[in-house]
């Protein structure tokens, strides 16, 4: 998981000695990233068409990481509905609520789903063909 330092027995079994060096090593990394002043997400995240989404939740519980996709409270047309909503900073970018989104209002920034799909038909079509 990104932004989780480890040190000490929690890395392997260690002595006193080796737990203060693996400490020291955790908090050293974490000052480098902390001085940088951000931190660079990977760009590939799920992005939602708020125009197609319809708030089913499939996505919401289909996501493998907590707190990644909600349904988050929208203003449309006067009437307030429920439409997901991406975290990107916890998005870990498996396009597990693609798969699932009955509306196909998902993607991952990067790729569609028929680009996914012509990709795959592809490669069965190679293997058909050997």
């Amino acid at each position: 998981m990104g932004g989780v330092l480890l040190a000490g027995t929690c890395q392997a079994p260690f002595d006193i000695g080796e737990s203060v060096s693996a400490a020291g090593a955790a908090a050293a990394k974490a000052a480098a990233l902390l001085a940088r002043g951000h931190v660079e997400l990977d760009p590939f995240v799920a992005e939602v068409d708020l125009s197609r989404c319809n708030g089913t939740g499939n996505c919401v519980a289909a996501c493998l990481n907590d707190g990644a996709l909600t349904l988050v409270d929208t203003n449309v047309e006067g009437q307030t509905v429920q439409r997901a909503q991406v975290t990107p900073a916890l998005c870990l970018g498996c396009g597990a609520c693609v798969a699932v989104c009955p509306e196909n209002a998902i993607n991952i920034n990067g790729m569609t789903l028929k680009q996914y799909e012509a990709m795959v038909d592809m490669i069965v079509a190679e293997t058909e063909a050997a």
